[in-house]
């Protein structure tokens, strides 16, 4: 069992792993990339000056936009809904066990159980498990009192993880966090 509060920063971090990069959807954006940098390239071979404009700007802001959404609203708005939201704020006990994860606040108790889960991911700050691909319940890290128990945490949901989901692939990230998808 663990007792944890959430603060702030643990919401931005889970939002920001939960708006991660998966390889799919990396690999869609370089070939809408790839599609405008070729129709850019053929606009500047035939002197088509505006089409080479449009392109250009479109992945330019394209890039930025990107970038603005993901690293300055994103956090902004992270930020905004854990102050709104009282029900993150509330200290909280986790425990599990063979029938699933219980949760223990004071508004109540529940029991998910493991099949519920149709994925988990997890990086150097916070376990995040999925119940649909909206909604996930973050575990703070700092939550443990060592390493050995977060390890056994992960081990759990790794044993409990239904073979029919899609989660069982574990990559490294350059932060030294484990992404499994």
């Amino acid at each position: 069992m663990i007792r944890a509060q959430l603060v702030e920063s643990d919401y931005v971090s889970a939002v920001a792993l939960n708006s991660r990069l998966n390889a799919r959807k990396a690999a869609r954006y370089l070939v809408v990339a790839g599609a405008v940098v070729a129709v850019a390239l053929v606009a500047w071979i035939a002197d088509w000056y505006p089409v080479l404009g449009g392109a250009v700007g479109g992945l330019v802001g394209g890039l930025v936009a990107y970038t603005l959404i993901r690293f300055v609203y994103a956090p902004w708005k992270a930020r905004r809904i854990f102050r709104q939201q009282k029900s993150l704020q509330r200290p909280f006990e986790l425990s599990w066990a063979d029938t699933g994860l219980t949760s223990r606040d004071a508004n109540g108790e529940y029991t998910t159980p493991w099949p519920d889960y149709t994925k988990w991911k997890e990086d150097s700050r916070v376990f995040l498990l999925y119940h649909s691909d909206a909604l996930f319940q973050m575990v703070p890290k700092r939550s443990f009192p060592d390493d050995a128990m977060v390890s056994e945490f992960r081990s759990w949901l790794e044993r409990r993880s239904s073979p029919n989901l899609p989660i069982l692939a574990m990559q490294r990230t350059r932060r030294g966090g484990v992404v499994l998808c």
